[in-house]
């Protein structure tokens, strides 16, 4: 039988692709918490403390497969990401090699960059280590996620312009957002674990929405939407991370400086590697599926 180790899989995301998998598929859950999550016949959930990777037991739960999903994503401290994103894959890497994981699968970010700020350093790390090794890996790069009960970046824009008729825009605004839906995102997961052939090995695929959006022209198009008029307050990169950093410090963690960084970096928006192996098709952003 198929054993999969999955980490990170209670979250929305994760528990998308859970709820899409064979049931013949047994699957071995790695989480923090999962208090919100249900044990079922195919699905054993372990507690782990992703930052003491050392603990994982050595035969890896007999587990068969890997997809790698756990990651710290907005952390005051810089030192987490490299600890869990680029540390704790290491040493994964090096216990899938030596119980000969037959499929290794990372979710990484759209972002994965050496300019993103220390979040997207740490996942560019753990993606070189894992092309590095004797796996046979696949990685995936998603944009922004967007979706039923994820409270992500774009949901958040869009609340704010809802609220107020000022909208501040960090530097020009002219940096790109092509969110990804999370069922197009999930669906396109399953495929990849559930493949019995070799085609996605050794292969980096770029999840995003079918076309990317300057930041501001997405606020205008909202605002439109909504019949609402804004006003744009342009803020210098500069000003933003200094505010952002005395904010951090009075204990407010609503937006972290490395959050900047990976919204301005520029990124690839090319789908047509997951289109010409798996029909990737994206959905169009939907402002209704995002807001309520």
């Amino acid at each position: 039988m198929r054993r999969i180790l999955i980490t990170g899989g209670t979250g929305v995301i994760g528990k998308a692709v859970i709820e899409k998998l064979p049931k013949d598929i047994s699957v071995i859950l790695l989480t923090r918490n999962f208090k919100y999550f249900s044990e079922s016949k195919n699905v054993k959930v372990k507690l782990f403390n992703f930052e003491k990777s050392k603990a994982l037991p050595p035969n890896l739960w007999n587990a068969t497969e890997i997809l790698h999903m756990a990651g710290a994503t907005h952390e005051v401290n810089p030192k987490v990401y490299y600890s869990i994103n680029t540390d704790f894959t290491k040493y994964l890497v090096e216990l899938s090699e030596k119980n000969k994981i037959e499929r290794f699968t990372y979710i990484s970010t759209q972002t994965a960059s050496i300019k993103g700020g220390a979040y997207s350093i740490s996942k560019f790390f753990a993606e070189k280590i894992i092309v590095n090794s004797s796996l046979d890996w696949t990685i995936v790069r998603p944009s922004e996620v967007y979706g039923h009960e994820i409270d992500s970046m774009v949901s958040k824009l869009c609340k704010i312009i809802n609220k107020s008729p000022i909208v501040p825009i960090i530097g020009n605004g002219m940096y790109s957002l092509n969110p990804v839906h999370i069922q197009d995102l999930s669906n396109f997961i399953v495929k990849l674990v559930t493949s019995n052939s070799n085609l996605a090995f050794k292969k980096i695929y770029t999840l995003c929405g079918p076309s990317p959006i300057p930041f501001i022209n997405f606020c205008k198009s909202y605002a439109s939407y909504q019949n609402k008029k804004i006003f744009f307050i342009k803020i210098p990169v500069f000003v933003c991370k200094a505010l952002v950093k005395f904010i951090n410090a009075t204990g407010i963690h609503v937006i972290l400086v490395d959050q900047i960084d990976r919204l301005i970096i520029n990124k690839c928006h090319d789908n047509s590697l997951a289109f010409n192996d798996y029909g990737y098709r994206p959905c169009t952003f939907n402002f209704l599926i995002n807001t309520h």
